[in-house]
């Protein structure tokens, strides 16, 4: 069974039960987008041919059935009649659901995508799969279940908070989290978190958040001079966005926070071993200033015992 011969025969079919070319294209895709549906409950391809011919006979009568009822309609009647069609919010979800099907679908790789058309839909026979792909015949059904699982995995991925980031990660990670695109990426999260994290740091926020995230640390002193806060907001971006690639890379971001909420938490966790190294550099700074001041005068003061 092939794709082309069988949705032709799905058209040909629904001509003959009365519908127009328009409902019988309708029939062909909702009996396709109904096989992918329940893709993952097939257990016997045998009897695939005979479930689809069935369900595009059911649609088929139902689109004809529904235009034979067309007939004109006076305003109040169409006000009073309830309607046997989907409420709009329901047929968009329904649209919505085919929708994500599709696209996960389309980013199987090749060789699962050429999988499940060959078992599932064509429904070629393990030996001629087994022939075609260059695999063994006791491979093929782990291989269909794992590809099925793949699907499932990919629809899941899109039910996120934040699709957008989701999208622009897998762009990133195909090309490697270099070049041109990771580049312009890398400046404008850095460019937005950097503003906020100098803010925390003078309003003294910045502690608060690290608590909150389980960082204890000492207060932040209201001394620091701009040079010294232009110090700790770069090496806290800096560290943080270290620590931000490898999350990505690893697949440690979840697409339930954006990446600059991740890449700011991640700022507020860097901030304080990198603020200790400072305030103990900073001491040690001082005491070596107070230590080298003295000595001239210790100096002079036994050059004037010594010339009595």
């Amino acid at each position: 069974m092939h794709v082309t011969a069988t949705s032709n025969g799905f058209r040909e079919g629904s001509r003959s039960s009365g519908c127009d070319r328009h409902k019988a294209e309708d029939v062909v895709q909702t009996t396709w987008l109904a096989l992918f549906s329940q893709m993952d409950r097939i257990r016997d391809t045998r009897a695939l041919a005979g479930w689809l011919i069935t369900t595009a006979r059911r649609n088929a009568a139902q689109a004809a059935h529904t235009e034979a009822r067309v007939a004109p309609l006076s305003d109040a009647l169409a006000e009073n009649m309830e309607s046997i069609e989907p409420a709009p919010e329901e047929e968009a979800l329904r649209s919505d659901d085919d929708q994500r099907l599709w696209r996960a679908f389309a980013r199987l790789s090749h060789r699962n995508q050429d999988l499940l058309r060959r078992l599932v839909i064509n429904r070629e026979s393990h030996q001629t799969v087994t022939r075609e792909l260059g695999m063994s015949v006791g491979s093929v059904g782990p291989s269909r279940a794992r590809a099925l699982n793949k699907l499932r995995e990919l629809v899941k991925e899109q039910d996120v908070a934040y699709p957008v980031d989701a999208a622009l990660v897998d762009r990133l990670r195909t090309a490697g989290f270099s070049g041109r695109e990771f580049d312009l990426f890398a400046e404008q999260v850095i460019d937005h978190t950097r503003p906020i994290v100098s803010a925390w740091i003078h309003s003294g926020r910045i502690i608060q958040e690290a608590t909150r995230a389980g960082r204890r640390m000492l207060r932040v002193p209201e001394d620091l001079t701009p040079a010294d806060v232009e110090r700790l907001v770069h090496d806290t971006v800096t560290a943080a966005w270290t620590d931000f690639v490898t999350a990505l890379k690893d697949g440690r971001w979840t697409p339930d926070t954006s990446l600059n909420d991740h890449y700011l938490d991640l700022c507020v966790r860097a901030f304080p071993p990198i603020y200790h190294a400072f305030r103990k550099y900073q001491r040690r700074s001082t005491r070596r200033r107070r230590g080298s001041n003295p000595a001239p005068t210790r100096i002079c003061f036994m050059s004037f015992l010594v010339r009595c």
